[in-house]
């Protein structure tokens, strides 16, 4: 979950439509994405899947991709699907990094149990 963190340029965002994860620091994104793994598990999670649907042109070294998020129980069905829009940034020192992350569609409330959304 590290090198998930790591692809964030920090402090960041992570808006839910009318709710908000605000992640000053590696720890916190860290500790929210345990979380969130926790709470698939409790629902017989296997894995995830992913698909990019869309990529903007690179504007002022800036990229904004919407991504489709399914994750997937131990029987093969979905137990829930996220769509997101990510806004990426070329840093000439560490490469893209998310500067926000913004979900278009929402995921089952429970699956948010525990995460310190404001």
């Amino acid at each position: 979950m590290d090198r998930c963190a790591d692809l964030f340029d920090l402090p960041a965002t992570i808006g839910f439509g009318d709710q908000a994860l605000h992640m000053p620091d590696a720890a916190a994104i860290v500790s929210a994405l345990e979380t969130y793994r926790g709470n698939l598990l409790v629902e017989s999670y296997d894995h995830s899947d992913a698909k990019v649907t869309h990529v903007s042109e690179v504007v002022d070294r800036s990229v904004n991709v919407i991504s489709t998020w399914l994750n997937i129980d131990e029987h093969g069905a979905v137990m829930s699907e996220l769509e997101g829009n990510f806004i990426l940034r070329d840093d000439p020192e560490t490469g893209w990094r998310i500067t926000r992350l913004e979900y278009l569609t929402g995921d089952k409330r429970r699956m948010m149990d525990g995460m310190p959304l404001i």
